[in-house]
């Protein structure tokens, strides 16, 4: 912002005094003989330059008086409640009112005092006229006080402040004089300046007048689970969810959508126009995410045909006395290109701070695309292998101690797994539309134990149906309830199905138009209900966690 420009602001925009508030636009023009360098000084017209401040407040700062003048203070508003005006505009404490000393430049503020013998030295440098006017109509009586009326503008709201708390002021409300009202926006609507005031006058009328609407609407926010956003305004990057006119959006699709039939992504560019609409319609992105695998069947026995569930990952760590030789340590479900979410625990051990885990000596892999849990077997043309580049643990997992709260992690992969129909990312839920009631059927994949309690070699799919964290909690009294945290809820397995350790890290979906939707990852079972019943840590309870790892 340049001198002048904020020299234009200050005097629009009104100074704040310790007594008074001067509101106007004719400041610029009041200094008589020239401009003071300082933004906030006014020029005497005696060629000095005095602090705006000190100008309208009883005191002849100038040596030739003229900030003292009728002519400069006359728009000035003093506050009723603790201030005295002076004749010829000028704010002073009224503490100073009939004391036996001036504090006005007239000394109108000893005059009508009782048993009062000052008598006014000023004199005013302009003489005055004899009374000609003819008799004024008799008007409504001096102490019956004008007050103003809240003002119905589209997108404003206005307020009070009082002792630090800020009260809202509806349409058409009655404001006695004085009072200084502040001015905000609606939702939807931005402010052309940062702040503004008013305050009603003597006269009945806000001041200043002020023609120009504080409040403009804005284009409609951008959100989408099926695009990615960046917009800028006037070559700097802001918020999508509040995009002023002159604002550029560029769109493109989520690395889990595509366009359809084949369309060729080619840069595409939106411009808020003037009247807060868009210039053109969105992309329309298909999914790519959390569609199951078709034709397929589930086995009798629980076991799933490969590419059922293209998101099911495999986590493995080098087993030590085995050099190259690896061993299945939890489930996981692919999210992006490059990213898998799972259980901390799958990661984190006693005594942990560093909540960054990097992959030393290639210790850890994962696997997409499998159906037997034997690393060394490739069990089809999709399956992939692919080095852990580091994990992001959760900072305040602390592992049983902590009652496995927080039990989450996303693994970052050294290289981007290649998509197709058997290997695809699960959905997210990013902006919370869907809820799921209790009862409702989800199904979680995992290398678990088979009906007849043996581990299982093969991937095993379970249907559990959802139970809140309340409802869960009210069905223990043994202390399982207290690894029901505040972000987690029940599953529990229909058909006697068994969530067993090796579910632990793998993700539960639930169906939403079609669609599979990653809701929980397995964090623990209940023991003493031959694991039919399991603690999931809740997705959406981390959402903006997982979103900032995923940038």
């Amino acid at each position: 912002m340049t001198m002048k420009s904020l020299f234009s602001w200050l005097t629009c925009f009104c100074f704040i005094f310790e007594t008074g508030i001067l509101c106007d636009r004719k400041l610029e023009k009041r200094q008589t003989i020239f401009s003071c360098p300082g933004v906030t000084e006014y020029g005497c017209g005696s060629g000095e330059c005095i602090d705006v401040s000190n100008t309208c407040n009883g005191i002849r700062d100038c040596s030739d008086g003229s900030d003292e003048t009728s002519l400069l203070c006359e728009t000035v508003l003093c506050p009723a409640q603790y201030t005295f005006r002076c004749k010829y505009g000028a704010c002073i404490s009224n503490k100073n009112i009939c004391d036996g000393i001036e504090q006005c430049a007239d000394g109108s503020d000893e005059e009508k005092c009782p048993n009062s013998t000052l008598i006014s030295t000023f004199t005013s440098s302009i003489p005055k006229k004899p009374d000609t006017a003819k008799p004024k109509p008799i008007t409504a009586p001096s102490h019956i006080k004008k007050t103003c009326r809240i003002p119905a503008i589209e997108g404003t709201k206005y307020f009070y402040k009082d002792r630090n708390q800020n009260f809202s002021l509806s349409h058409a409300t009655e404001i006695e004089q004085y009072r200084i009202i502040e001015e905000d926006c609606e939702a939807g609507y931005y402010k052309v300046v940062p702040y503004r005031f008013m305050v009603c006058s003597e006269s009945g009328q806000w001041r200043p007048f002020v023609t120009e609407e504080l409040c403009l609407k804005m284009c409609p926010p951008m959100k989408s689970d099926s695009l990615d956003f960046e917009c800028t305004f006037e070559d700097k990057y802001i918020s999508c969810l509040t995009p002023v006119p002159g604002t550029i959006l560029y769109q493109t699709c989520k690395v889990t959508h595509k366009l359809p039939s084949g369309q060729e992504q080619v840069p595409h560019q939106l411009l808020c126009l003037e009247n807060a609409t868009w210039s053109d319609a969105l992309y329309t992105c298909i999914p790519t995410c959390g569609l199951l695998y078709t034709p397929s069947e589930v086995l009798n026995d629980g076991k799933v045909e490969y590419g059922t569930v293209p998101w099911s990952v495999g986590l493995y760590r080098q087993i030590k006395s085995r050099d190259g030789f690896y061993e299945l340590i939890c489930g996981g479900t692919l999210i992006a290109l490059n990213k898998v979410i799972t259980a901390a625990q799958c990661y984190w051990e006693e005594g942990y701070t560093n909540k960054i885990l990097m992959n030393e000596k290639h210790k850890y892999k994962i696997a997409v695309g499998k159906y037997t849990s034997d690393l060394s077997i490739k069990d089809n043309n999709f399956t992939q292998i692919i080095d852990v580049g580091f994990v992001y643990l959760k900072e305040s997992y602390y592992g049983p101690s902590g009652y496995y709260a927080d039990d989450l992690a996303i693994i970052v992969l050294q290289t981007h797994v290649t998509i197709s129909d058997v290997v695809m990312p699960a959905c997210i839920d990013w902006f919370k539309q869907y809820s799921v009631p209790n009862g409702s059927i989800g199904k979680v994949f995992g290398w678990g134990k088979s009906e007849d309690l043996e581990t299982s070699s093969v991937l095993l799919e379970a249907n559990v149906s959802y139970t809140d964290k309340n409802t869960c909690r009210d069905m223990y009294s043994n202390g399982f309830q207290s690894l029901v945290t505040i972000d987690k809820f029940c599953v529990v397995s229909q058909l006697e199905q068994s969530i067993t350790e090796g579910f632990i890290g793998s993700g539960l979906t639930f169906e939403h138009g079609a669609i599979q939707f990653l809701t929980g990852i397995a964090s623990v079972m209940d023991p003493y209900t031959n694991d039919l019943v399991a603690v999931f840590t809740d997705v959406s309870h981390h959402i903006q966690w997982i979103r900032e790892r995923l940038l």
